[in-house]
């Protein structure tokens, strides 16, 4: 009862911010919960442009970075680079017809998740870009130093839509419900006319059989695509696509998750606002309760965080200067 009071809570808090657009206040968050017998004990300020200043990244805007480096959030890779830099980087690929590339989508609950398995954690360190798709990362990683551009899935998807046109990238879509993926063909043809999907296939929920997964990898390979956009869900996606490197004959494999409902509008994503400041995962948790548990997973993350960005400031701050 306590969950569904607060994620209905947050849903009017949310509407209520989508009318105001600049400078709203926590207070009003907790003057929505207290109806439902929920207190703030310390009412914040939330300021709309510290926020996008410092916490937020806009995804679709062009970014500095030319190159690409590596940082590490509890040992796990995150990339610090640009889409134009990944797109380049895509684009030799593509001409030179190398195998094997693929990008990981990796935000805060596919961290906590690396952190404990050890085939996700060895999926995220062997990707070409581990970008970071969520605030969380970004605030992770400045807990930690490190300042960690915001790179979504669902915008890359896009990026790569848009800059395929011109030279004739072709694209596979696999996952999703039945007629998911050659909807989202459709959708991405109308916003980019040209786009050439190479083919679609919307598995069952269930393992597929080894003369299916044989007949799958058939399909794909002699559709010849330059990117495979792979859509499981969290830790399947990742899973399938590191049993199919070096099966599949293409340039890359990109896991978008829910790249495949958000541009089919199965899904509705959060408006650009919400976006902007960090707040996406509140906006899917008023209208998706299911985040919830995923939600938890990325602030037990936080932790974790909080405690490594401690045990290396000791570190630093009690070194004793060789003699």
């Amino acid at each position: 009862m306590c969950t569904i009071r607060a994620v209905r809570a947050i849903r009017d808090f949310i509407g209520n911010a989508l009318q105001m657009k600049r400078n709203f206040s926590i207070t009003d968050f907790g003057n929505h919960l207290q109806p439902h017998s929920f207190k703030i004990q310390r009412p914040m300020t939330f300021d709309y442009k510290l926020t996008k200043t410092y916490l937020a990244f806009d995804p679709l805007q062009k970014e500095p970075l030319t190159s690409s480096r590596a940082v590490k959030v509890l040992n796990v890779s995150v990339t610090c680079t640009s889409f134009s830099h990944i797109l380049r980087k895509m684009e030799d690929t593509i001409r030179n017809r190398v195998s094997g590339g693929y990008i990981s989508i990796t935000n805060t609950e596919s961290i906590y998740h690396a952190t404990r398995i050890p085939s996700h954690f060895n999926y995220i360190n062997n990707a070409d870009f581990s970008c970071c798709d969520g605030v969380g990362v970004v605030l992770a990683g400045k807990m930690l130093g490190d300042n960690i551009p915001r790179m979504h899935g669902p915008d890359l998807m896009l990026r790569c839509s848009e800059c395929g046109v011109d030279k004739k990238w072709r694209h596979f879509f696999y996952g999703g419900r039945d007629g998911v993926p050659e909807l989202l063909s459709e959708k991405l043809n109308e916003k980019f006319p040209g786009l050439i999907t190479a083919g679609t296939y919307s598995p069952p929920f269930r393992p597929l059989t080894p003369d299916e997964d044989e007949a799958v990898i058939n399909q794909i390979n002699r559709a010849k695509p330059d990117i495979l956009w792979v859509g499981l869900g969290l830790l399947k996606q990742e899973q399938w696509i590191a049993e199919h490197v070096g099966k599949i004959n293409v340039p890359w494999m990109i896991g978008v998750g829910a790249a495949f409902d958000f541009h089919t509008g199965t899904i509705k994503r959060a408006p650009r606002f919400f976006r902007r400041i960090g707040l996406e995962w509140l906006y899917r948790l008023a209208f998706e309760p299911r985040m919830l548990k995923r939600n938890l997973y990325s602030l037990s993350l936080f932790f974790a965080v909080i405690q490594d960005a401690l045990r290396q400031n000791h570190m630093k701050n009690h070194r004793h200067p060789r003699a």
